[in-house]
């Protein structure tokens, strides 16, 4: 029981979801490819749309799990005395947004509850990082923050939505099935993105207009945008989604309880 515990407590969970390759269960509602809405740095078909029914239906699940953990720390009658930090590693695996500098691979998931702090439900649009969640849990805990503390706390922010605790956040790109060497800097409307790797010979090679996708045991092809990325691994083709990125911009604050 949590309850029984006198001093400060924090924990990890983390899921598999949203996670391919997809798995469907009972804990969730399946999805029309109809209904799906493709982003429009995707490809239009139907093989894209019956791919995003499975990740959507894996980012419900992850949901449906959060309102038992919820649902649990309320039984113990400690919800309202506990911040919830709901956050992701990196940007969906998609193309343009896992392990990509753009905001589709950035601008991860952050939904925190804290009735202590948070009075009503609301959104804002101020800049926080990953590392700024430890400056935050040491405000928390009442402990200065040490010098070699890179973030900062957004506990302002809880309490008010217009505050600001950062003018700048970074991101980075360093590997992800090779080596990268990108580097982001966000700041107001604008984002600045270097690329120390432009001319690394890496075993991918453009094949004309072909996107090949393995989904699902089947190989479908798709045009996107006259490129192809194959990745060749140890003697085989594979293709691949871009990976890796970690810090994030943008936050959802959320009061009150969190559903499942």
């Amino acid at each position: 029981s949590i309850r029984r515990q006198r001093q400060m407590c924090i924990r990890d969970s983390a899921s598999t979801d949203a996670h391919r390759s997809w798995t469907i269960s009972d804990e969730a509602p399946k999805y029309d490819p109809e209904d799906v809405i493709v982003p429009p740095y995707m490809v239009e078909t139907a093989v894209t749309r019956e791919d995003l029914t499975g990740y959507y239906h894996e980012v419900s699940r992850f949901d449906h799990f959060i309102g038992l953990v919820t649902a649990e720390l309320k039984k113990q009658g400690v919800l309202e005395n506990t911040m919830i930090v709901v956050a992701a590693d990196n940007g969906r695996p998609f193309p343009r947004c896992k392990s990509r500098m753009y905001n589709s691979g950035i601008k991860t998931p952050w939904v925190v509850h804290y009735p202590k702090a948070i009075k009503k439900p609301s959104v804002t649009q101020s800049l926080i990082s990953v590392i700024d969640l430890s400056a935050t849990c040491l405000e928390l805990a009442g402990v200065k923050r040490p010098a070699f503390i890179q973030g900062r706390s957004f506990m302002p922010i809880l309490k008010d939505p217009k505050a600001q605790v950062r003018e700048v956040v970074f991101a980075e790109h360093n590997w992800h099935v090779y080596k990268n060497h990108e580097r982001m800097v966000r700041f107001g409307n604008y984002l600045y993105i270097r690329n120390n790797f432009t001319d690394q010979k890496l075993p991918n090679i453009l094949l004309g207009q072909v996107f090949r996708t393995i989904l699902r045991g089947q190989v479908s092809r798709t045009i996107l945008r006259g490129q192809v990325f194959r990745t060749v691994l140890r003697g085989q083709v594979f293709c691949t989604v871009l990976r890796g990125v970690t810090h994030v911009e943008g936050s959802l604050c959320q009061g009150g309880e969190q559903g499942g």
